[in-house]
């Protein structure tokens, strides 16, 4: 114990000596000036969604009910509203099924028009993968300003709910989307309802209807307590 503790304290004054003489391993000062440099902190919100792109968005579903015990998941089918990829307007229909495992929202995407879109390419890069993650912003517009990201937008849209996405392609370090999502409030609403729903899920019908969804929101809204 004694041996180790006087390694330790030579190790100690060793540095500290380096340190006052400006050798071994103190900071040159070029590292010191970019440590110290302050870096302009964008102001990102919370991780609301990651975005998987898959070739069977319902088998996809099951998958994940079986294997990490995330359900239900709703079912989706519709067109997007003003699609625009990489500057030209395509129209575009996908399917979609939503869960929540805790609080991070997990959407499987298929694709079933033919056209080119993101979605396409990440078929052929890397199907059935993560994508993007998403994060909530009160406009898109002011989003994509805010993280001067202008150059980094190839894929925008929207619902007839009115909820608009833009895509900042591989955005992030580790070359992933980050997609940018305006919800309404009546979407942000059934959202909260349909993670409520799936944390106390039981393993019952994995797969539900936009119906069914409407159907448990209004069962746990009679079933909040009252305000």
């Amino acid at each position: 114990m004694t041996t180790r503790r006087n390694a330790i304290e030579s190790l100690v004054a060793i540095g500290l000596m380096a340190a006052a003489q400006g050798t071994g391993s103190a900071a040159t000062p070029a590292e010191t000036t970019m440590g110290d440099k302050r870096i302009m902190r964008r102001k990102v919100g919370p991780i609301a969604q990651h975005g998987y792109v898959v070739t069977d968005a319902a088998k996809t579903a099951m998958q994940w009910a079986r294997r990490v015990g995330v359900g239900p998941f709703y079912q989706f089918d519709q067109p997007i509203d003003d699609y625009v990829f990489r500057g030209k307007p395509v129209n575009l229909r996908i399917k979609t099924a939503v869960s929540y495992w805790h609080d991070i929202q997990i959407e499987l995407i298929q694709q079933v028009s033919p056209e080119e879109s993101l979605y396409t390419e990440a078929l052929r890069t890397a199907p059935n993968k993560l994508n993007h993650y998403a994060t909530l912003v009160p406009d898109i517009d002011a989003g994509v300003t805010a993280l001067d990201a202008e150059k980094y937008v190839v894929h925008r849209g929207g619902t007839a709910g009115g909820l608009k996405f833009v895509y900042l392609e591989k955005y992030l370090p580790d070359g992933s989307h980050l997609e940018l999502m305006q919800v309404p409030a009546a979407n942000l609403v059934a959202f909260d309802g349909m993670k409520a729903v799936c944390q106390a899920w039981d393993g019952t019908k994995p797969l539900r209807t936009i119906a069914e969804l409407m159907t448990d929101l209004g069962a746990l809204s009679k079933s909040a307590p009252p305000r």
